[in-house]
């Protein structure tokens, strides 16, 4: 049937892809245009292979201990100690660097260099760590030290990789000027766990970690 055309425009609008999951996602657009365009199953909008992980897969300069919802990332500890030093920086609080929680380590090492001048302090040490061409290491949290003991520790079924020792490992988390927070690697898992604190001027095992 013939009928009349009457033609609209708007105005004001940013035209776009509005789409999040899109490769050419435009965070600006407040009006979709029909222009998204999406990778192919298995690969990224660069057209590489997707590539996903899981705890116990050695990769990323050391083995996997924590991955996200998507298992593209997550954190890996090296496997092997860096050696034994202080926390540092005793009698002086460092602000910013109490926190205990998954995903906070980078944060506390930072704050750490930054604050203290303590040259052979466990954090400085990871942050100057270079293994497998990866430089960007850091002192791991509280609570990231305990994923690591529980997931992949000398009592999990990777204990022959990661070469773990039963003694104290120091965290990047402090409790206040004058101690820091340690966990405990040896004990075999009974059902409690060893956290615990001790001066800065204590000396204990070190082990990095790195994002991905």
């Amino acid at each position: 049937s013939s009928l009349r055309v009457r033609p609209i425009r708007a105005f004001g609008f940013i035209l776009g892809c509005m789409d999040e999951t899109a490769c050419n996602y435009n965070t600006e657009a407040n009006m979709a245009d029909g222009s998204c365009t999406y990778s192919e199953q298995g690969y990224d909008c660069d057209g590489d292979e997707i590539i996903t992980y899981q705890v116990g897969d050695l990769a990323q300069g050391g083995i996997v201990f924590y991955v996200d919802q998507n298992g593209r990332n997550g954190l890996v500890v090296g496997l092997n100690d860096i050696g034994s030093s202080i926390w540092g920086c005793d009698g002086i609080e460092i602000e910013g660097a109490d926190g205990l929680l998954i995903g906070s380590g980078y944060q506390n090492s930072l704050d750490i260099v930054n604050s203290c001048s303590d040259m052979n302090s466990a954090a400085r040490l990871c942050l100057e760590y270079e293994f497998d061409s990866y430089d960007d290491w850091y002192l791991p949290s509280l609570d990231e030290l305990e994923l690591i003991y529980t997931n992949v520790g000398q009592y999990s079924n990777y204990s022959s990789v990661t070469n773990f020792n039963d003694d104290w490992y120091h965290s990047s988390s402090e409790v206040n000027s004058a101690t820091s927070w340690v966990y405990g690697f040896n004990w075999n898992g009974a059902g409690y766990f060893i956290r615990s604190y001790s001066a800065k001027y204590a000396s204990y095992r070190v082990r990095a970690i790195r994002s991905f």
